[in-house]
């Protein structure tokens, strides 16, 4: 069976050589180097791929959920760092760009991150839906544990937001 693993993730690699670009390969060989628990190469593995220009939603999300499967934030994070950095506003969807700043949050959540979180989801409050980036900014602030700022923030937010029904819930 081991034989039989190894040919699997050297035809991959070998694909890869020849076609760089092909994403679901590269989704592919990134998910054995998960199952085996070498991190390195998986990131390294589909961060490659976005050396060739925006790999498309379905390529990130599927590249952020390996990273999440194996709680590797971290690998997350470098992702969505790098898909940000490739996104044009005048070609790709700005539903794509406000999914990647909610990913990037919550896996700085995740990490624990709460004070870059909380500064990364202020920056990005204008561009991400009101309710989805008040509810990662008050998350951000009860995990920090500054209480008095979040009751204060949900507040504001219910006022502002007509008493709308996510606001309340977290309130």
């Amino acid at each position: 069976e081991a034989q039989q693993w190894g040919r699997v993730l050297m035809s991959l690699r070998i694909g890869l050589d020849r076609y760089p670009r092909d994403l679901t390969a590269r989704l592919k060989l990134a998910q054995l180097f998960v199952a085996y628990r070498v991190r390195a190469k998986a990131q390294e593995t589909l961060v490659e791929g976005l050396k060739y220009g925006w790999p498309g939603r379905s390529f990130l999300q599927s590249a952020i959920e390996i990273g999440a499967a194996g709680e590797d934030f971290e690998m997350v994070l470098v992702i969505c760092d790098r898909a940000l950095a490739l996104h044009n506003p005048a070609q790709h969807s700005a539903a794509d760009r406000r999914w990647l700043v909610e990913q990037r949050v919550r896996a700085l959540l995740a990490e624990k991150r709460n004070d870059e979180a909380l500064a990364f989801a202020e920056r990005e409050s204008g561009s991400v839906a009101d309710a989805t980036m008040s509810e990662l900014r008050l998350l951000a602030l009860l995990q920090a544990s500054r209480r008095e700022e979040a009751v204060a923030f949900a507040e504001a937010w219910a006022a502002r937001s007509n008493n709308d029904v996510q606001a309340l819930r977290l309130l």
